[in-house]
């Protein structure tokens, strides 16, 4: 099974069944279009996401009501929420 996290991230330490299961595990979703949230600024945090395609614009809107760019993510990518626990 062919996976573009796996030289890259922690899928790497995975053997074939790993990546199998992990991958079976996965909710798959697509967002199209310019301008349009995966999750909002103070949602709770309750899964990670992994970019497959297209880029992604992270962002903070300060308490003044400014939006600052933290980053801009490309494939391969993952968009590690803090806090999150696998099961929980």
């Amino acid at each position: 099974m062919s996976c573009s996290f796996r030289p890259s991230c922690f899928v790497g330490e995975f053997d074939e069944e790993g990546v199998k299961e992990f991958s079976a595990a996965l909710h798959r979703f697509t967002v199209r279009g310019t301008g349009r949230a995966i999750f909002n600024q103070g949602e709770p945090a309750d899964c990670c996401y992994f970019l497959c395609d297209g880029l992604v614009k992270l962002t903070r809107v300060l308490k003044e009501g400014d939006e600052v760019i933290l980053d801009l993510l490309s494939p391969p990518n993952g968009l590690a929420i803090p806090g999150v626990r696998p099961g929980k």
